[in-house]
């Protein structure tokens, strides 16, 4: 049988979309006010579809915050490629975003139909670009380790750092080993040099000590 085809939508977004869902999914209810910039589906869970732009920026926190409060599971609209916005939303606790283009009706309805399985939507874009942020924020936060580390007067290699910070991470040797590609011999052998330069024989005590340098609101200060 022959998917039948989503149209695409031409006039403003939520008037647009909302004909595409009443139609889609007749057995939903959906609560829309022409002109308005969100609409309410009452699936299960119940989730908001919200045109986040055309919301007034002095009320988004308010309202957001209102949604998250009842459990109501929202889709964000932006324009397409505003990766930046895109972020800001998803620490504001959004966790849909979908670009205003072609595309806007089937994805949601993707969205809505895997809705049970617990998954987010994101796109591409912004998937790449959080993946950049979690690199440069696992880089800072090796920064602020090796800043402690000589705070201490713990003078390690460069190689004994990689190894000290994953050590911190409660991994096995071999787990260590398989990351920086190192044989878990040589592992074992830095570990060892580790536990000299810290003056400390036993692992758990190497791990807690390494922990206290990186730590939830801990800043590195110069």
């Amino acid at each position: 049988m022959k998917e039948q085809q989503m149209p695409t939508l031409t006039r403003t977004y939520l008037d647009e979309l909302y004909e595409v869902l009443r139609q889609k999914f007749p057995e939903i209810s959906i609560y829309y006010v022409p002109n308005d910039y969100k609409m309410l589906l009452t699936t299960d869970p119940v989730f908001c579809i919200a045109d986040v732009q055309r919301c007034p920026e002095e009320e988004r926190d308010e309202h957001l915050a209102t949604l998250k409060r009842e459990q109501i599971t929202v889709i964000a609209l932006l324009e397409t490629n505003m990766e930046e916005e895109a972020i800001q939303w998803i620490e504001r606790g959004i966790d849909n975003i979908i670009w205003k283009d072609v595309n806007t009706a089937s994805t949601i309805v993707k969205i809505i139909q895997n809705m049970q399985k617990n998954r987010s939507f994101l796109p591409w874009e912004v998937i790449q670009s959080l993946k950049s942020m979690l690199v440069e924020m696992k880089e800072e936060h090796k920064e602020i380790f090796t800043f402690h580390l000589e705070e201490k007067g713990i003078n390690l290699t460069r190689k004994e750092i990689d190894v000290a910070y994953l050590l911190k991470m409660d991994l096995k040797n071999k787990q260590i080993a398989s990351i920086l590609g190192l044989a878990e011999g040589t592992v074992k052998i830095h570990i060892s040099n580790i536990y000299k330069k810290v003056g400390m024989k036993h692992r758990k005590e190497v791990i807690k000590l390494f922990e206290g340098f990186i730590q939830p609101g801990k800043e590195r200060r110069l």
